[in-house]
């Protein structure tokens, strides 16, 4: 009976033997297929399991590794600064040698660690440890967990560049602006806005519930940007017109309360603005200040009731007069025209867009295309940037642009090219931006020629008129002369009955 007990004994120790064997080997199985590099210490700081991932990382096989010192191992891979972050598992004094942030939750302590791999390169090491416990609590070793997140690093960099990119952008459009999210939370306010409104962009981010529409119209209420993510007939009347044009708004309006309740004609394009799947993550809008252009507007329609009240006297009193009459008419076609070509410009005002790096122009925008005069981007790509700008002006036309941030004028006017050769009149404005490793040049420009013919054909017909006027009064005067005569004579002759017939 002891015999056969000890036997049974035997057996058993035997199967539980096996049995931790084929559990060892199953945890070594789990850990050898896990995606990141992981090792696992006894408590004596030994190698006791060196996975396929961190084979490949480090490029020595578990059989180096195995039984040796975590901190040898290691020494040889990153020098002898480095010291693993299991060192503070297995022996909690050694915390005081590890700089940084070292996160603790539960019984894990994660870290981010800076450090050059055996080829030299700088990584960003993402790192987790645990302890290992006994059956009854004991600590008996502990496991590793590293992730290289260098490229996520990276990336976040790449994305804060690249935000800090479009903000810059933003600050320099040249017209006010301001981005809201779906929310209606400000997210950007340039320079512009900012000058326009008194209001700087650390006091407005982040603000919501119409709170941007305050400085503008001294109340909350919804602006062109907001019908963008919801339909709103009552904010459409508001408006004197709202336009469609592709994905973007534009729209007109006169608010009262601008400049101290002086009052100001705005203009204002909206566009939503897209995350690469096509989903709407916000909406940006510019406003302009065209109060000059339609006080214009209503200096031409003056002068256009001037010319026709002085064509009504000068058709009663000499029909001498008609051929100055039909060139006054053709004028005031040629004015009407004039005013439909300059509403439509108007209407559809965005402003042409130029990148170019090391002189050579890389991207135009649609406008910039059409003022130009050409049929599609690829003509004007790799395309000198000197080479649009009219040859009496290029000289200095690099320094006027690389000076503009510096100056207070945001746009300054110049002459380019058109495809045909022939030029044309723009305001100009640009500035660097910074792309990656490169920092081309963005400028922005404007058709100003109507405005330049617009003052011509002014200036003609008041000339015409200033004309006009001084014919009337000599035609005047001449038949008030011939009545004067007649007068003087009746009162010195007695007059007959047959003179009376006569």
């Amino acid at each position: 009976s002891e015999l056969v007990n000890m036997i049974s004994k035997a057996v058993e120790r035997k199967r539980v033997e096996i049995e931790r064997q084929r559990a060892n080997n199953q945890l070594i199985t789990i850990i050898n297929h896990l995606p990141d590099p992981t090792y696992v210490i006894d408590d004596a700081g030994r190698i006791i399991s060196w996975n396929y991932a961190i084979e490949k990382m480090s490029g020595i096989m578990a059989s180096e590794t195995i039984g040796k010192d975590v901190n040898e191992c290691f020494a040889l891979l990153y020098g002898k600064e480095y010291l693993p972050l299991v060192n503070i598992i297995i022996n909690p004094t050694w915390q005081e040698g590890f700089h940084g942030t070292n996160i603790f939750q539960d019984n894990a302590i994660t870290a981010e660690r800076e450090i050059f791999n055996f080829s030299g390169k700088k990584r960003t090491l993402w790192v987790k440890v645990s302890p290992i416990y006994s059956e009854d609590r004991i600590i008996t070793g502990a496991i590793e967990t590293i992730r290289d997140i260098t490229d996520i690093k990276e990336n976040e960099i790449q994305l804060r560049e690249t935000s800090q990119s479009l903000q810059n952008i933003i600050n320099f459009i040249p017209d006010p602006t301001f981005v809201i999210d779906p929310q209606g939370r400000v997210i950007a306010w340039n320079h512009a806005i900012a000058d326009m409104t008194g209001i700087v962009a650390s006091d407005i981010i982040g603000k919501s519930d119409y709170d941007y529409a305050i400085p503008i119209y001294s109340e909350r209420r919804p602006l062109l940007v907001d019908l963008l993510f919801h339909e709103n007939p009552d904010l459409r009347e508001k408006y004197d017109f709202v336009k469609k044009e592709g994905n973007s708004l534009i729209a007109e309006i006169f608010c009262e309360q601008m400049y101290e309740g002086k009052g100001a004609y705005l203009w204002a394009i909206t566009a939503p603005l897209f995350d690469t799947h096509g989903n709407v993550k916000g909406g940006i809008e510019s406003i302009r200040d065209i109060t000059s252009r339609k006080n214009l507007e209503i200096e031409l329609l003056n002068k256009y009731e001037d010319l026709a009240t002085s064509y009504e006297e000068i058709a009663a009193q000499n029909e001498e007069i008609r051929t100055s009459f039909d060139e006054i008419s053709e004028h005031k076609r040629l004015l009407s025209e004039s005013e439909l070509r300059f509403r439509s410009l108007v209407e559809n005002l965005p402003d042409g867009v130029i990148i170019h790096d090391t002189g050579l122009i890389q991207y135009v925008n649609s406008m910039g295309i059409k003022i130009l005069g050409y049929d599609n981007p690829e003509e004007l790509i790799d395309l000198p940037i000197i080479d649009i700008v009219h040859p009496d002006n290029r000289g200095d036309i690099q320094n006027q642009i690389r000076d503009i941030p510096d100056s207070k004028k945001p746009f300054f006017e110049e002459f380019f090219l058109r495809k045909d050769g022939t030029d044309v009149p723009v305001e100009v404005a640009g500035f660097p931006i910074q792309i990656g490793k490169s920092t081309p040049m963005i400028t922005f420009f404007r058709d100003i020629s109507v405005e330049y013919e617009r003052k011509g054909a002014l200036n003609q017909a008041k000339n015409k008129l200033n004309l006009l006027s001084s014919i009337t009064r000599h035609d005047i005067r001449n038949q008030m002369s011939g009545l004067m005569m007649v007068v003087d004579l009746i009162t010195e002759e007695e007059i007959t009955d047959s003179q009376v017939l006569l």
